[in-house]
């Protein structure tokens, strides 16, 4: 049953039902037709005509259809309605609700609500529409008014598909709407954030308000980015959606800068999750080096368990400091391994130095492909357990060989066979 109001709470609602007030972005009253969609990752309170303290009325014919770009869950805590005509018999001239998979059909069905009913729905149980529609059937004859119902809806962010003709990006750009460039907004932390990501250790404002994530334009390649504000105590972790299947085989590119290069503005890590809830369970694949400007990078996944999350973790720094994230894209992994900033760091005239980055530790060789004219064309392997630069020596021609053209003449990629 639910809680009856005060004698006071009772002349207010005769004053002002609830049925047209008190509605909020949250909270869903079925006392019309209506349809809504349900925000991924978000849950909202559910309650008949009569709100959380009130009965339904009587004569109540109401059909609620809601949506989602994922999956809908229902669940009741309360639930009562006028008793059938005797136990476990299912009348529909008695007060009943139908809660459906899609469109009302037979087949959709997913359970009925009706107190006495011998299959009416148990509270404490959630109820799924995995086709992301969600329609809710409710009627009340002119008799017995009764307290209804308090339940929870809930949008489940589906796992996203990433296969070879489909990738997943977040460039965070269509929420410049809520953005606020204020590296401390006064909107904090109602700010929405990138949707289906969850946090860790994200400060819901209160003392100390540290670390921080939302959304600004500051720093952003374009729109906006995801901004990570350290707190010198706790590390903040970011993590992406669920993906289908597992994520071993897939990378991962982004980009990202500190504020500053300092001990104090803090490292960022990137690595999977076997729980999204503990973080004991994050194993780092790659560690980012501390970089003033707009830096792309990437990580691969080439053991990760069945079922792990691809996270962020920003942590080392202290109290205070910023770090951006953005145009974050998960696709499959190409059968070779590019390198990590493949650069020309040292030119003469007849020699070109070659640098990259390693990317972890499981590439065993790397080969290089070179040019030193355009009727020349060489290649060779490269241990890279020893090396991580490489460089081209008597070149002969040196019209060939600018700044410019020998980083883009000179590419580098993993030796087949050789990527563990």
């Amino acid at each position: 049953m639910k809680i009856k109001p005060s004698l006071f709470l009772l002349l207010a609602t005769l004053l002002t039902p609830w049925a047209a007030n008190a509605q909020d972005n949250n909270t869903i009253i079925l006392n019309e037709n209506k349809n809504i969609t349900i925000q991924p990752g978000q849950t909202y309170n559910f309650y008949d005509s009569g709100g959380p303290d009130n009965n339904y009325g009587k004569e109540e014919d109401y059909t609620l259809t809601l949506t989602c770009d994922g999956y809908i869950t229902i669940n009741f805590s309360q639930f009562q309605t006028e008793p059938t005509i005797s136990s476990y018999i299912c009348s529909d001239s008695r007060d009943y609700m139908l809660i459906y998979d899609g469109e009302v059909s037979d087949d959709n069905l997913i359970t009925r609500g009706q107190t006495g009913c011998s299959y009416s729905l148990v509270t404490g149980t959630d109820y799924m529409a995995a086709s992301g529609i969600m329609t809710i059937k409710w009627k009340s004859n002119n008799a017995t008014e009764d307290a209804g119902w308090v339940a929870t809806i809930t949008g489940v962010c589906a796992p996203v598909v990433v296969n070879s003709n489909s990738v997943y990006t977040e460039n965070f750009d269509s929420y410049t709407s809520h953005t606020n460039n204020a590296s401390s907004p006064n909107t904090y932390p109602n700010d929405p954030l990138p949707q289906c990501w969850q946090f860790i250790n994200r400060s819901d404002g209160s003392y100390p308000p540290y670390p921080k994530a939302f959304l600004t334009s500051n720093y952003a390649v374009s729109g906006n980015c995801l901004l990570l504000n350290s707190s010198g105590v706790k590390d903040l972790y970011a993590i992406l959606p669920q993906f289908e299947g597992n994520i071993s085989g897939y990378q991962l590119t982004f980009t990202y800068r500190n504020y500053g290069t300092t001990d104090g503005d803090g490292t960022l890590y990137v690595g999977y999750m076997t729980n999204p809830n503990d973080t004991t369970t994050f194993v780092q694949t790659l560690e980012c080096p501390k970089r003033a400007a707009l830096t792309t990078k990437a990580a691969f996944f080439l053991q990760a368990p069945q079922g792990s999350y691809i996270a962020f973790k920003y942590g080392d720094g202290a109290y205070d400091y910023d770090l951006y994230i953005d145009d974050v894209v998960v696709s499959v992994l190409p059968s070779c391994i590019p390198t990590g900033t493949p650069r020309c760091v040292e030119l003469s005239a007849h020699t070109a130095k070659l640098s990259w980055d390693l990317v972890d530790a499981t590439q065993t060789a790397w080969e290089v492909e070179y040019s030193t004219s355009p009727e020349f064309a060489g290649s060779l392997t490269v241990d890279a357990t020893t090396h991580e630069d490489f460089s081209l020596r008597t070149l002969l021609l040196k019209r060939h060989i600018t700044p410019v053209s020998v980083p883009n003449a000179a590419m580098m990629i993993p030796a087949r066979g050789a990527k563990r």
